[in-house]
């Protein structure tokens, strides 16, 4: 028994890989045996208590019927019909037509619900011709992806396979999307948003690389926050007030060469610091006006789906960047953004043979601003 009920009781899990344990709230992980744990410790007037394991089984859950998925046909002028897939589609199921630019389509897929794993599997031909990707969403969303590459018939099997805490689903769904080529002087419908930035032309910056492709983006930065800032499409970059650090990022089924170079607002403004001697064993820095950071990723014939990826080491703010960030007045770093995008299949940047229309990948060369400090 408990030494005494005013006592506070502490709860914990001997099983955590199967159930996990806050305060008195108990959260199951996976199926197995779950061991909670309860004690009470001992007071200048009590003893501790005995404490006291409870462990019952949980099995695996069965999933239920009635899984649907919904995806929109777009047309040449951007108007949309959306299409319900069930069990039955693979049968008698329309087909979606878009159209595929020189940019990778995403074509959203809303399920109506997500019970443990959810797996798009795109067919083998699709995926050995490098037409499309498939990423079944991630877990606690209900929208997953079809990405098309390049012109061509995709078809994609949803399945619910087990898992930890599910018997593998009874239904199986398949959808097929066909990509036909953008009529001349059509808008690629693949080319990315400015996400959390607001278009600034007038500080494109050409000095460093190559002339912009995309409109230059202006990104107004919180220093006291640890956030994601998207600048368009797949790519955006992590901001760390407590390490003092900018990490670019991207989230992408293609590989290819990522750079991106930063800038003070002048050179006489050593924001960064980059990695000097080692001295005595001990690493030195050194204060530097601009940083670069850089990946390169190769083929990879096993990437199915898209992932995201920290282009190099990130760059460091040195103390007088990071006083920057803090004062009044508002000031500018620039960031040129350059990014060689290749299809993961082939480590090449086009489709395609000779007879056929080559689907060429658009490269991207982007100015970020991103504004730090304040007005007042």
């Amino acid at each position: 028994a408990l030494a005494s009920s005013l006592l506070p009781v502490a709860f914990s899990s001997g099983t955590p890989a199967v159930c996990t344990v806050s305060g008195s709230t108990l959260t199951m992980v996976a199926a197995g045996t779950c061991s909670v744990v309860a004690a009470q410790a001992g007071t200048g007037a009590f003893e501790p208590a005995t404490a006291i394991t409870q462990k019952f089984t949980i099995a695996k859950a069965n999933r239920s019927t009635g899984l649907t998925a919904t995806a929109d046909s777009v047309s040449a002028t951007g108007e949309h019909t959306s299409h319900t897939y069930d069990v039955t589609s693979s049968l008698s199921g329309p087909t979606i037509n878009v159209f595929v630019g020189e940019n990778p389509l995403d074509v959203p897929v809303l399920l109506n619900k997500r019970e443990g794993s959810v797996l798009f599997t795109v067919d083998a031909a699709a995926d050995k011709a490098g037409i499309c990707s498939a990423d079944g969403g991630e877990l606690g969303t209900l929208t997953g992806a079809i990405t098309m590459l390049d012109v061509g018939t995709c078809k994609v099997t949803i399945t619910t396979p087990a898992d930890a805490a599910w018997n593998a689903g009874p239904e199986i769904i398949v959808i097929t999307v066909v990509g036909a080529a953008l009529p001349d002087g059509s808008v690629d419908p693949g080319a990315g948003n400015i996400g959390d930035g607001t278009l600034a032309p007038e500080d494109t910056d050409t000095t460093v690389g190559d002339v912009d492709t995309e409109p230059a983006v202006a990104v107004s930065l919180d220093p006291t926050v640890a956030k994601t800032y998207a600048f368009g499409g797949e790519d955006g970059f992590d901001y760390d007030p407590i390490a003092g650090k900018i990490n670019v990022r991207t989230r992408s089924v293609l590989v290819g060469t990522w750079t991106a170079i930063l800038k003070s607002p002048s050179a006489d403004k050593k924001w960064f610091k980059i990695k000097g001697k080692v001295v005595k064993k001990v690493q030195t820095y050194v204060d530097v006006a601009s940083c670069t950071t850089t990946l390169t990723v190769k083929k990879d014939p096993k990437l199915k789906k898209k992932v995201s990826r920290i282009i190099g080491a990130g760059c460091l703010l040195s103390d007088s960047g990071k006083a920057a960030f803090t004062q009044v007045g508002v000031q500018k770093i620039k960031m040129k953004y350059k990014r060689i995008r290749q299809y993961a299949k082939t480590g090449l940047d086009y489709q395609g043979t000779a007879k056929a229309k080559k689907r060429i990948l658009k490269r991207v060369n982007r100015t970020i601003v991103i504004k730090v400090g304040r007005s007042q």
